[in-house]
């Protein structure tokens, strides 16, 4: 028998909006940027991000706000499937350490990654040492 996964509200991907059709997006922005600060801690704490296996999600809490990458697991592989950052929490950097930590999960799990969210997909583009992840 196959195994039902919940069924999910439905939501874009934040970080999964239409390129072509965005103006405003700019490559250069997933391009190697180090930021792993939250915006309301002093600058010195890292971002703490969690894996929630009862809600198949890597989580991280800001204030009162969750941003997460959600993902399915099989034995050898994990699909990433979506990537949520709140509107106000977007532009910080949340986004691409959410994407590194999932990516960094993988590699340690021996895991090989199915890149379904746009914006892990473009992560993965935009940064080759992570290329040997997937098929």
């Amino acid at each position: 028998m196959q195994e039902r996964w919940p069924e999910l509200p439905l939501a874009t991907c934040t970080a999964g909006r239409n390129r072509r059709e965005d103006p405003s997006w700019n490559r250069a922005s997933l391009e190697r940027v180090p930021v792993l600060q939250t915006p309301d801690k002093d600058p010195d704490t890292a971002m703490e991000i969690k894996d929630n296996p009862d809600t198949h999600r890597f989580e991280t809490v800001i204030g009162d706000q969750t941003a997460f990458v959600e993902y399915r697991r099989t034995d050898d592989r994990i699909t990433l499937a979506h990537t949520m950052v709140p509107p106000s929490l977007e532009g910080k950097g949340i986004g691409t350490a959410l994407a590194k930590y999932s990516l960094d999960f993988a590699r340690q799990n021996s895991l090989k990654v199915i890149p379904s969210c746009p914006f892990i997909a473009e992560y993965i583009e935009a940064h080759p040492e992570y290329a040997d992840l997937t098929d």
